[in-house]
Protein backbone atom coordinates (compact mmCIF):
# COMPACT_ATOMS: atom_id res chain seq x y z
CA UNK A 1 0.00 0.00 0.00
CA UNK A 2 1.37 3.33 -0.89
CA UNK A 3 2.57 5.70 2.35
CA UNK A 4 0.10 8.28 3.14
CA UNK A 5 1.16 12.03 1.96
CA UNK A 6 -0.86 13.69 4.81
CA UNK A 7 -3.06 12.14 6.85
CA UNK A 8 -5.22 13.72 10.11
CA UNK A 9 -9.00 14.90 11.19
CA UNK A 10 -11.55 17.30 8.86
CA UNK A 11 -14.78 17.92 9.59
CA UNK A 12 -17.23 16.62 6.66
CA UNK A 13 -20.49 17.85 5.10
CA UNK A 14 -22.04 15.33 3.15
CA UNK A 15 -24.07 16.62 0.50
CA UNK A 16 -27.69 15.44 1.32
CA UNK A 17 -31.11 17.04 3.26
CA UNK A 18 -29.67 17.01 6.60
CA UNK A 19 -26.40 19.25 6.70
CA UNK A 20 -24.61 18.03 9.74
CA UNK A 21 -20.99 18.36 9.85
CA UNK A 22 -18.84 14.87 10.91
CA UNK A 23 -15.47 14.62 11.96
CA UNK A 24 -13.57 11.64 10.27
CA UNK A 25 -9.77 10.66 9.47
CA UNK A 26 -8.92 11.40 6.10
CA UNK A 27 -5.99 10.01 4.42
CA UNK A 28 -4.36 11.36 1.18
CA UNK A 29 -2.19 8.49 -1.02
CA UNK A 30 -1.44 10.08 -4.54
CA UNK A 31 -5.00 11.67 -5.70
CA UNK A 32 -6.70 9.11 -3.70
CA UNK A 33 -8.61 10.47 -0.82
CA UNK A 34 -10.22 8.28 1.98
CA UNK A 35 -12.17 9.01 5.27
CA UNK A 36 -12.45 7.05 8.11
CA UNK A 37 -14.73 6.79 11.65
CA UNK A 38 -11.23 6.42 13.62
CA UNK A 39 -7.29 6.82 12.94
CA UNK A 40 -6.79 3.18 13.26
CA UNK A 41 -8.01 3.22 9.21
CA UNK A 42 -9.75 -0.17 9.58
CA UNK A 43 -12.57 0.56 7.85
CA UNK A 44 -12.74 2.67 4.62
CA UNK A 45 -16.63 5.10 5.02
CA UNK A 46 -15.70 6.52 1.26
CA UNK A 47 -13.72 7.29 -1.30
CA UNK A 48 -12.92 10.44 -3.23
CA UNK A 49 -10.62 10.30 -6.27
CA UNK A 50 -9.11 13.85 -6.40
CA UNK A 51 -8.10 13.49 -10.01
CA UNK A 52 -12.24 13.28 -11.57
CA UNK A 53 -12.97 15.93 -8.87
CA UNK A 54 -13.03 19.72 -8.96
CA UNK A 55 -11.79 21.38 -5.64
CA UNK A 56 -12.94 24.82 -4.36
CA UNK A 57 -11.60 26.97 -1.80
CA UNK A 58 -14.84 28.81 0.39
CA UNK A 59 -14.77 31.89 1.84
CA UNK A 60 -14.75 31.27 5.93
CA UNK A 61 -18.09 29.92 7.99
CA UNK A 62 -18.76 33.26 10.05
CA UNK A 63 -20.02 30.82 13.18
CA UNK A 64 -16.83 29.23 12.78
CA UNK A 65 -14.32 32.09 11.55
CA UNK A 66 -10.40 30.99 11.42
CA UNK A 67 -11.49 27.69 9.49
CA UNK A 68 -10.33 26.67 6.48
CA UNK A 69 -13.03 25.54 3.84
CA UNK A 70 -13.53 23.97 1.05
CA UNK A 71 -15.35 21.71 -1.50
CA UNK A 72 -14.88 18.65 -3.58
CA UNK A 73 -16.85 18.36 -6.69
CA UNK A 74 -16.99 14.48 -8.19
CA UNK A 75 -17.60 14.18 -11.68
CA UNK A 76 -21.23 14.54 -11.49
CA UNK A 77 -21.09 17.69 -9.95
CA UNK A 78 -19.08 19.15 -12.79
CA UNK A 79 -20.14 20.93 -15.74
CA UNK A 80 -20.25 19.77 -19.45
CA UNK A 81 -17.19 21.08 -20.81
CA UNK A 82 -15.01 20.19 -17.71
CA UNK A 83 -16.13 16.82 -17.98
CA UNK A 84 -15.22 16.53 -21.87
CA UNK A 85 -12.04 18.68 -21.27
CA UNK A 86 -10.65 16.13 -18.85
CA UNK A 87 -11.56 12.83 -20.38
CA UNK A 88 -10.01 14.10 -23.43
CA UNK A 89 -6.47 13.38 -21.35
CA UNK A 90 -8.06 9.55 -21.87
CA UNK A 91 -8.52 9.88 -25.80
CA UNK A 92 -10.80 11.77 -28.46
CA UNK A 93 -14.15 12.07 -26.81
CA UNK A 94 -16.98 14.25 -27.99
CA UNK A 95 -18.69 13.29 -25.00
CA UNK A 96 -18.31 12.18 -21.62
CA UNK A 97 -17.79 8.72 -21.12
CA UNK A 98 -20.79 8.04 -18.80
CA UNK A 99 -23.26 9.73 -21.85
CA UNK A 100 -22.07 7.51 -24.58
CA UNK A 101 -21.80 4.14 -22.15
CA UNK A 102 -25.46 4.69 -21.85
CA UNK A 103 -26.64 5.53 -25.55
CA UNK A 104 -24.53 2.40 -26.18
CA UNK A 105 -25.87 0.68 -24.11
CA UNK A 106 -29.68 1.49 -25.17
CA UNK A 107 -28.91 1.56 -28.81
CA UNK A 108 -27.64 -2.33 -28.31
CA UNK A 109 -30.38 -3.51 -26.12
CA UNK A 110 -33.58 -1.15 -25.92
CA UNK A 111 -34.05 0.15 -29.50
CA UNK A 112 -36.73 -2.32 -29.35
CA UNK A 113 -38.52 -2.14 -26.51
CA UNK A 114 -41.47 0.05 -25.86
CA UNK A 115 -41.71 2.66 -23.01
CA UNK A 116 -38.26 2.21 -21.77
CA UNK A 117 -37.79 6.02 -20.91
CA UNK A 118 -40.89 6.04 -19.07
CA UNK A 119 -39.36 4.43 -15.95
CA UNK A 120 -37.17 6.45 -13.60
CA UNK A 121 -33.60 3.98 -12.47
CA UNK A 122 -33.67 2.13 -9.13
CA UNK A 123 -32.49 4.93 -6.94
CA UNK A 124 -29.94 2.59 -5.25
CA UNK A 125 -28.47 1.27 -8.48
CA UNK A 126 -28.23 5.03 -10.02
CA UNK A 127 -26.45 5.49 -6.39
CA UNK A 128 -23.67 3.12 -7.49
CA UNK A 129 -23.39 4.09 -10.89
CA UNK A 130 -22.44 7.58 -9.81
CA UNK A 131 -20.30 6.70 -6.79
CA UNK A 132 -18.94 4.07 -9.01
CA UNK A 133 -18.12 6.68 -11.48
CA UNK A 134 -16.89 9.50 -9.25
CA UNK A 135 -14.56 7.31 -7.65
CA UNK A 136 -12.83 7.14 -10.90
CA UNK A 137 -14.28 3.48 -12.43
CA UNK A 138 -16.04 2.54 -15.30
CA UNK A 139 -18.08 0.08 -14.65
CA UNK A 140 -20.64 -1.98 -17.05
CA UNK A 141 -23.85 -2.26 -17.44
CA UNK A 142 -26.41 -5.05 -16.93
CA UNK A 143 -27.59 -6.80 -19.81
CA UNK A 144 -30.87 -8.49 -20.24
CA UNK A 145 -33.09 -9.07 -22.99
CA UNK A 146 -36.85 -9.88 -22.80
CA UNK A 147 -37.62 -12.99 -24.72
CA UNK A 148 -41.65 -12.16 -24.54
CA UNK A 149 -44.30 -10.16 -23.47
CA UNK A 150 -44.75 -12.25 -20.61
CA UNK A 151 -41.73 -11.97 -19.80
CA UNK A 152 -41.49 -8.02 -20.08
CA UNK A 153 -44.45 -7.43 -18.35
CA UNK A 154 -43.54 -9.82 -15.18
CA UNK A 155 -40.42 -7.96 -14.51
CA UNK A 156 -40.94 -5.05 -11.57
CA UNK A 157 -40.36 -1.48 -12.88
CA UNK A 158 -37.40 -1.28 -10.75
CA UNK A 159 -35.56 -4.03 -12.24
CA UNK A 160 -37.06 -2.53 -16.02
CA UNK A 161 -35.82 1.09 -15.15
CA UNK A 162 -31.91 -0.14 -13.58
CA UNK A 163 -31.43 -2.79 -16.51
CA UNK A 164 -32.02 -0.34 -19.22
CA UNK A 165 -29.83 2.27 -17.31
CA UNK A 166 -32.33 5.00 -17.01
CA UNK A 167 -30.85 7.47 -15.56
CA UNK A 168 -32.70 10.88 -14.10
CA UNK A 169 -30.57 11.32 -10.88
CA UNK A 170 -29.34 15.00 -10.89
CA UNK A 171 -29.30 16.52 -14.20
CA UNK A 172 -28.64 13.30 -16.02
CA UNK A 173 -31.47 11.21 -18.13
CA UNK A 174 -29.96 9.16 -21.13
CA UNK A 175 -32.22 8.59 -24.16
CA UNK A 176 -31.05 9.91 -27.61
CA UNK A 177 -30.65 13.35 -26.22
CA UNK A 178 -29.40 13.06 -22.93
CA UNK A 179 -29.06 16.20 -20.62
CA UNK A 180 -25.78 16.38 -18.94
CA UNK A 181 -25.30 18.43 -15.42
CA UNK A 182 -25.42 22.00 -16.24
CA UNK A 183 -24.83 21.64 -20.29
CA UNK A 184 -26.81 20.07 -22.63
CA UNK A 185 -26.09 17.17 -25.40
CA UNK A 186 -27.95 16.21 -28.21
CA UNK A 187 -26.49 12.98 -29.59
CA UNK A 188 -27.71 11.80 -33.02
CA UNK A 189 -26.80 8.30 -34.39
CA UNK A 190 -26.05 9.55 -37.45
CA UNK A 191 -23.66 12.41 -36.73
CA UNK A 192 -21.65 13.75 -34.37
CA UNK A 193 -22.78 15.03 -31.41
CA UNK A 194 -23.56 18.89 -31.08
CA UNK A 195 -23.46 20.72 -27.44
CA UNK A 196 -27.18 22.37 -27.99
CA UNK A 197 -30.22 22.80 -25.98
CA UNK A 198 -32.25 19.09 -27.39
Amino acid sequence: MERPLKAGWLKKQQRSLVKNWQQRYFVLRGSTLTYHKDDKETTVQGVIQLRFSKVNDLPPNSDDPGKYLFEIIPLFGKGLMDTVTYEQRFGPHMVPILVQKCVEFIKEHGLDEEGIFRLPGQDNAVKQFRDAFDAGERPSFPRVFFSSEKARRDESDAERGMDFCLFRAEGITTSCCSRYTRGSLCYSTSQAPVTKPC
